[in-house]
């Protein structure tokens, strides 16, 4: 295991300015999805969504649908308990009691795989479609567990499936948390609907807890996973190559600010608070090297509960440390993050106060850290009273538009009339047009007075102009010449170099970049220029007399570095006596030393070597008469 520290700040974007995010827009489409009258007496829901090409799946417990999405409104295609669902020839599962579903689509493959804790049997039910199709046929594949395998969560890669679920010893009463636990299947063996798919088992571990898998959105050989430490203070980062494991290697990053439990949400009507869980990790994804998670957590004021969002890099470190607040008094819970295509994250949450009954917001967090203000999807119409709501809602990216990130979750409305009545929304949202956005912003050396600028750059999908400003303070007056990128989905590192800096010197430096959106610009960069090698030249006049006494002077560059300047003179070139003078600083200045004791009528030749801890120079020779 390898623990990094790090001095992170809340909402802090290394090397990134934190520009203001347009307000969020209304959804695209919204409608009513499953609710409780699907599901009598059951709570809570635990909204699941999965998005395919022109297809939707949601699950909740204990039930799954699928809808179209090709026309205006998405249509309703399959209706089915869970039971039902995971049955096949060889198993019927109709009556048996299935809680705390997953469904996830896979990219790369073009299927859609589903999980879910078969609480009768003591076994996850892991099922894969056919097709991209998921109202076509499915593979059942049952995983018997030695405890009791509490709330799976489900990923893959290219070469792996991994299912994992936080293992008790009961599931009858309070059973004892004994650790995380994964499973790693292969994943071509599923794909191939293998009756005995190749699989490794790990745990359970009590270092772990909620390990939750990144749902890859490309390719990759590698399946990342993420887990909060149970005190919140570390993120533990894992990950399988292959479906043959045996030990599980993770990296711990260690954040400044725990992410502490979240305080129950209060709700309308001063009834029983709402439960928003605890601080595991909620959801993940990957891409693009990167990994993102989010979790709930009590917001850093102490009061209420917030969503936590970090971006970690494949090697453990954070890149991003945002929290995400509610204002006029609400609680925020059950986060879940999906990216769309230009690198924004959208944010998916619950939310309830004393003026509210739980309801469905959004909002998004773009590359540079910036977080916009929340859009209200479907308010709540009535309070929640048993005392349980939910433990996730969902979000996942559309593949067929990956500027659309679908997301559901449940809403108090009392569907059905009874005590446990509760709804769920489904929604298609929309990042609005935004202004490129910057971060990462590194200014280096670069030989003798120079300098290279670079800077991870997102056009936003718009064609962008940029160039970086640098000078010896933030009014910079100098910049690189103007660039352009064309109009791109994925952020691209941009370099440009700088010549002319004073050696010993320190520049500032930021990227300036605009899209037909607006411009932006990135934090200010703050680079030290080693010393060089001093420079010598002569003013005009280099010499002047006064009676029998001679001024000589020189133009040094100490570049930098403590710089001694001796001025060689004597009636021939071999000199012979010395005068010396002392400098430092990075600029040309006027060096001048008195000499006297000359003879004369005498002609004398002279000249001024200049050394530092960098090297020496030399000036030409030159004479006087005395």
């Amino acid at each position: 295991m390898v623990r990094i520290a790090l001095a992170l700040l809340a909402a802090l974007v290394l090397a990134g300015a934190v520009s203001a995010a347009a307000p969020p827009t209304a959804p695209l489409v919204t409608f009513a999805g499953l609710d409780s009258t699907n599901l009598p007496g059951v709570n809570p829901a635990d909204v699941q969504l999965a998005a395919g090409p022109g297809t939707l799946v949601e699950t909740v417990n204990t039930a799954i649908a699928i809808w179209t999405t090709g026309g205006a409104t998405p249509q309703l295609v399959r209706g089915q308990q869970l039971g039902a669902f995971f049955s096949n020839a060889s198993t019927n599962r109709t009556g048996d009691a299935m809680t705390d579903p997953r469904v996830i689509y896979d990219n790369v493959s073009g299927r859609f795989f589903a999980a879910v804790f078969d609480i009768t049997r003591v076994e996850l039910d892991v099922a894969v479609s056919a097709t991209s199709d998921p109202n076509g046929a499915w593979t059942i594949y049952p995983l018997p567990s030695g405890g009791c395998p509490d709330q799976p969560r489900l990923g893959t890669s290219d070469a792996v499936v991994v299912v994992t679920d936080d293992q008790f010893s009961s599931c009858r009463g309070r059973g004892v948390f004994l650790g995380g636990e994964v499973n790693v299947l292969s994943k071509q063996d599923l794909l191939a609907a293998s009756p005995s798919p190749r699989r490794s088992h790990f745990g359970p571990d009590n270092r772990f807890a909620a390990i939750t898998p990144a749902q890859s959105l490309g390719t990759t050989p590698t399946e990342y996973l993420v887990a909060v430490e149970q005190s919140g203070a570390t993120i533990q980062l894992l990950h399988f190559d292959s479906p043959d494991i045996s030990t599980v290697p993770f990296t711990a990053v260690t954040l400044s600010a725990a992410i502490g439990n979240p305080p129950e949400a209060r709700q309308r009507g001063g009834v029983e608070p709402v439960d928003v869980g605890d601080n595991r990790a909620q959801n993940a994804f990957f891409e693009g090297g990167k990994v993102w998670l989010t979790a709930s957590e009590q917001c850093p004021a102490g009061d209420g509960a917030c969503a936590r969002v970090v971006e970690l890099s494949t090697g453990g470190k954070a890149l991003l440390d945002q929290t995400l607040a509610l204002p006029n008094g609400r609680s925020l819970f059950y986060p879940a993050i999906a990216p769309d295509e230009r690198g924004n994250v959208v944010i998916c949450f619950g939310y309830a106060s004393a003026n509210d009954d739980p309801s469905l917001g959004y909002a998004y967090l773009r590359p540079d850290g910036s977080v916009s203000g929340p859009f209200d999807v479907a308010a709540g119409t009535s309070p929640n009273a048993s005392g349980r709501f939910g433990d996730y809602y969902g979000a996942t990216r559309d593949p067929d538009d990956p500027s659309k990130v679908w997301i559901a979750g449940e809403i108090g409305n009392g569907a059905g009339g009874a005590a446990l009545g509760w709804g769920s929304t489904v929604a298609a949202v929309r990042v609005p047009p935004q202004p490129p956005a910057a971060r990462g912003i590194t200014a280096v050396p670069r030989g003798a007075g120079g300098a290279s600028f670079s800077a991870e750059l997102f056009t936003e999908a718009g064609a962008t102009r940029y160039h970086f400003e640098y000078g010896p303070t933030k009014a910079y007056g100098s910049s690189t010449p103007a660039a352009s990128l064309a109009a791109s989905v994925r952020s691209q590192v941009v370099t440009a170099n700088a010549t002319g800096i004073a050696p010993g010197s320190k520049v500032h430096a930021r990227l300036v970049a605009a899209n037909g959106t607006g411009e932006a610009t990135s934090a200010d960069v703050v680079a030290a220029i080693p010393a060089a090698a001093p420079l010598v030249a002569y003013p005009a006049p280099a010499t002047s007399r006064a009676g029998a006494a001679v001024t000589l002077r020189a133009l040094v560059s100490p570049r930098g570095a403590a710089t001694t300047v001796v001025f060689q003179y004597g009636t021939t070139r071999a000199y012979g006596r010395r005068a010396t003078a002392r400098v430092s600083g990075a600029g040309r200045r006027t060096v001048t030393v008195r000499v006297t004791g000359l003879t004369p009528g005498a002609t004398y030749h002279f000249r001024a070597v200049a050394t530092n801890a960098k090297g020496r120079a030399t000036g030409a020779d030159r004479t006087f008469r005395v």
